[in-house]
């Protein structure tokens, strides 16, 4: 689940903003949202995953042990995960689908990190065995500072949907919902997975929106994060 909100990548066009970088608490470890005035963003953990956009194109970073970073195209991977999974679920091996209607609900406001926001409730509205559903709460903020953030973290949750959907079908309201919320500005805070800690609107060094290795195909790099197929795996997230 963190990685699905912590990879967090870029698809839409960004308006021209001043660089912006919001750093948020991830555990123990710290998740690092950047947009520069050009339309680059790169949202990960250093030194373990990212999803970087450049020129219009996401790629997604995955970093291991040795210290070797992979590159591929976000859209390939995404893809032939989608593939697998869908297979998976013809087969009946795809558990731990979510068939429950999802719910937002208005909480009041909230500060967090020295920002106004509202907080929300989002989530299942009774889980499959019937009892209440287990609701997230998420803190949003409208403040125009955050905004180049928020539009980071809005098409994250839309190019990763079509993979979601293998797990929580539209029939649930998830997408429609979880669009809703996002619409409301930049989290703040999301339950207990992550907080805003700092904001910064200095200048990013250009070198941080570059690919630090060349892309490979997408079968090599899902293949290289498991530890039994060849590759040496990948530093965990927390």
């Amino acid at each position: 689940m963190r990685l699905l909100f912590a990879a967090i990548l870029a698809l839409l066009p960004l308006p021209a903003w001043a660089d912006v970088t919001a750093t948020y608490s991830l555990g123990k470890q710290a998740l690092i949202v950047e947009a520069d005035d050009g339309g680059n963003s790169r949202i990960g953990i250093d030194g373990k995953f990212g999803i970087l956009r450049r020129d219009g194109v996401d790629y997604v970073l995955m970093i291991q042990p040795s210290g070797e970073t992979r590159v591929a195209e976000l859209s390939e991977v995404l893809a032939l995960m989608s593939a697998v999974i869908a297979g998976e679920s013809q087969k009946g091996g795809a558990g731990g689908i979510i068939d429950k209607p999802f719910v937002l609900q208005a909480k009041g406001d909230a500060v967090v990190g020295g920002y106004t926001g509202a907080a929300w409730a989002f989530g299942p509205e009774q889980e499959a065995d019937g009892r209440k559903g287990e609701m997230k709460e998420f803190v949003m903020s409208a403040d125009p500072v955050l905004a180049p953030v928020g539009a980071i973290f809005a098409r994250t949750v839309d190019v990763l949907l079509p993979l979601m959907r293998a797990i929580i079908p539209d029939s649930t309201g998830f997408a429609a919902k979880a669009r809703e919320l996002l619409a409301t500005g930049t989290p703040l805070r999301v339950d207990t997975l992550f907080e805003l800690k700092t904001v910064t609107t200095t200048e990013i060094d250009a070198k941080r929106f570059e690919l630090p290795a060349p892309v490979i195909p997408a079968m090599e790099f899902l293949m290289a994060m498991e530890p039994g197929a060849g590759g040496s795996g990948f530093n965990p997230l927390p």
